[in-house]
Formats: C-alpha cells, sequence, structure tokens
C-alpha cells in the first residue's frame, strides 16, 4: 500500500518536473530549476518506494509461495536486486545532480564551475541504463507476481492491473535508450496502472491477513 501511494504521488510530480530522468541538459536544467521538488520527489518519496518493496518482496513470497515457491523466489530476488541498483544509482545520483546543479549556480569561479559540470556530465550519462533497468527489470517479477494472483484467485483484477503494468513499464523503460516519442507516452501511465496494481497487492494482503489471524 505504501509503495502503491508513494507511486500515485510519483505520477503527480512527474509532469511538475517537466520532463522525464535522462541523459540531457532538458533534465538537468528542470533539477536546476526544482531543486526542492527534485530532491522530494527522487530522493524521498523514490527512496521510500524503493524501500518499502523490501518487505513487499517478503509478504509477497510468503503469501504465494503456495502457489508456486520457486518462481516466487526468483520474483522475489528481482525485486530485491532491483531495489539495490536503484536506490545505488538513480536515487543517490539524481540527488548529486540536483546538489551539483545548485553548486554550479552558487558559483562564480571558472575552474570550480568547469570541475561541476564534468561531473554533471559523469553523472547524466549513468542515467539512461539506470532507468532503463528501473523499468524494465522489475516487471519480470510483477509479471510473476500476477501470474500467482490468477493462478491462487486471490484478488480479481489486479492480475489484469499486473500485466498492464509489465507491457506498460517495458515499452516506457525502452524509450530510456531510444527516445522515441511513442513509447515516451507509455511513462505516465505506467506509473500509473503501477500504483494501483501495488494498492491492488496491498489490499490482497491485507486480506489474506485479516483470515489468517481470525479465530477457528
Amino acid at each position: 500500500m505504501v509503495e502503491g501511494i508513494t507511486y500515485l504521488m510519483i505520477t503527480v510530480m512527474g509532469p511538475m518536473m517537466g520532463v522525464p530522468p535522462g541523459n540531457t541538459l532538458t533534465w538537468l536544467n528542470a533539477l536546476a530549476a526544482h531543486p526542492q521538488l527534485a530532491v522530494f520527489d527522487y530522493g524521498a518519496v523514490t527512496g521510500v518506494a524503493d524501500f518499502a518493496l523490501v518487505p513487499a518482496a517478503f509478504a509477497l513470497y510468503f503469501a504465494l509461495r503456495g502457489v508456486s515457491k520457486s518462481w516466487m523466489l526468483v520474483a522475489m530476488g528481482i525485486i530485491l536486486t532491483y531495489v539495490a541498483i536503484d536506490v545505488s544509482t538513480f536515487v543517490s545520483t539524481s540527488i548529486d545532480l540536483t546538489w551539483l546543479t545548485q553548486n554550479y549556480a552558487a558559483t562564480t569561479d571558472a575552474a570550480q564551475r568547469a570541475a561541476i559540470l564534468g561531473a554533471e556530465y559523469s553523472a547524466l550519462s549513468t542515467i539512461p541504463l539506470s532507468q532503463f533497468l528501473g523499468w524494465t527489470y522489475p516487471p519480470f517479477a510483477f509479471l510473476i507476481v500476477a501470474g500467482a494472483v490468477r493462478r491462487g484467485k486471490l484478488a480479481r483484477g489486479v492480475p489484469l492491473l499486473g500485466y498492464f503494468t509489465v507491457i506498460f513499464s517495458i515499452a516506457g523503460g525502452i524509450s530510456f535508450l531510444d527516445p522515441i516519442a511513442y513509447f515516451q507516452n507509455f511513462q505516465l501511465p505506467a506509473l500509473a496502472v503501477y500504483a494501483l496494481f501495488m494498492l491492488g497487492l496491498g489490499r490482497m494482503l491485507w486480506k489474506l491477513g485479516g483470515k489468517q489471524t481470525k479465530p477457528n
């Protein structure tokens, strides 16, 4: 549920930044123009979303291992490695870039500005691959989870949201390596559907937990 709420916030804040993350001066300028929003969106909210996936991965494994223990282990492994990748690459880099843009604007020394600019371009170069992995790697876990929920007949509508999440996320992720406008159009719907998918999973887990705690 926390994951779903954070991604609803990300869905709203993304257009406020004006441009998706990427190896572009446009995104760098957006970070410079909206430093507080950037830190809140990419640092605080995305960071919370990433760390919320850790207990969520274990909860989904224990809830769905009766359907397929081996596949749920794979799904949990994908989710946990994704968290490590995203926190160590995108979250940390976006915060560093926001800090660098502020330092660049604050200094007038030519040598310092050149050094900051070099650091910015170096950090920016990692964003496309980081975002591509962040958008195309986790869907393999979501596909497993959606299939397990459908097979176990645990929540109506949730598997369909999962399948749409997989399709939209992979399509939107492709645009980070190849900025085709057609694929970029999938990014915002992917965030929104992902949020609904996670809220649906949270509701399902809540109900399952309630059933387990009821006295016989």
